[in-house]
C-alpha cells in the first residue's frame, strides 16, 4: 500500500486564502481533504461531489464536517473527552464553518507530522491469490464448495486490514449459503476493502454495475484479480 501523502497546510495560510479568495480556495480544500481521508475509511467519498454539495446544498458544510472528523478520529487512538471532535465539529459549523476548517486541517497536522503510517497496513493477501480459470472450474465442479472456501479464506484475509470492519468468515459463509443475494453484499463490502488498500482503481463501483447486470461470478472474478494484483505484490 503506498503511504499516504503529507497534508499539512498552515492555518494561517488557509485562513488567509480561504478569505482573499471568497471561498474558493476553501472548496480545494474541502475535495483535498476528502481525497486523503478517503484513505483511511471504508466510507469513501466523492472529493467533487462533496465540494459541489458545499456549494449547493443547505447545511451540508455542517455534515462534511463531522462526518470528516470521523474519518480523523479512526486514524487516531482513542481519546478520553466530554465531547467527540466530530461533534465538536458539526457545533463549530453551526457558528463559524472556517473555526471547524482550521479544527480539522490542525488535527490532520497532527496526523501528518505524528503518525507512523506504516502501522496503517493492508491486508495480507499472499495466500489468496488464484488463477480465474482455476477459480471457475473448481466453483463448478465442486458446486460452489469451493467458492465457500474462497469466502471463508479471502474474509480472514481482508480482516487484517486496518482499513476494514472486521467480520466473522463463517458467518459470512452461513449467510452465502441461505440468504438469497448476501454473497452479492459480501463481494461489495470486500471490493470496499482492497479500494481502501488501492486507491482510485473504483473496484466498488464496478463490483456493483457487474452484479446488477446480473454478473454476480463475473463481479467475484474482478474482485479476484485486484486481490492477485495485490498478492503479488506483497510477494515481490
Amino acid at each position: 500500500m503506498a503511504e499516504k501523502e503529507k497534508k499539512s497546510v498552515s492555518l494561517f495560510k488557509q485562513l488567509m486564502l480561504s478569505i482573499f479568495t471568497l471561498g474558493i480556495y476553501r472548496l480545494i480544500w474541502i475535495a483535498r481533504t476528502t481525497r486523503f481521508l478517503n484513505n483511511g475509511t471504508l466510507k469513501k467519498r466523492d472529493p467533487i461531489i462533496s465540494a459541489g454539495l458545499t456549494i449547493f446544498v443547505p447545511f451540508y458544510t455542517i455534515y462534511w464536517g463531522y462526518r470528516s472528523a470521523q474519518a480523523i478520529d479512526d486514524l487516531t487512538p482513542p481519546k478520553d473527552s466530554i465531547i467527540s471532535l466530530a461533534g465538536l465539529s458539526a457545533l463549530l459549523s453551526l457558528v463559524c464553518p472556517l473555526a471547524s476548517d482550521m479544527l480539522l486541517q490542525g488535527k490532520i497536522n497532527d496526523l501528518t507530522a505524528n503518525t507512523d503510517y506504516s502501522k496503517f497496513h493492508a491486508a495480507d493477501l499472499r495466500e489468496c491469490h488464484v488463477g480465474p480459470v482455476k477459480y471457475i472450474v473448481l466453483t463448478i465442479f465442486t458446486l460452489g464448495i469451493y467458492r465457500l472456501v474462497r469466502i471463508n479464506k479471502l474474509t480472514k484475509a481482508l480482516n487484517s486490514s486496518n482499513f476494514a470492519d472486521e467480520r466473522s468468515a463463517g458467518k459470512c459463509v452461513a449467510l452465502s449459503i441461505f440468504v438469497p443475494f448476501y454473497s452479492a453484499y459480501w463481494v461489495f463490502r470486500s471490493a470496499q476493502v482492497v479500494d481502501s488498500i488501492l486507491p482510485n482503481n473504483r473496484v466498488t463501483t464496478t463490483v456493483m454495475v457487474m452484479t446488477a447486470l446480473g454478473g454476480a461470478l463475473f463481479a467475484e472474478l474482478l474482485l479476484q484479480d485486484r486481490v492477485n494484483f495485490i498478492a503479488d505484490a506483497q510477494n515481490g
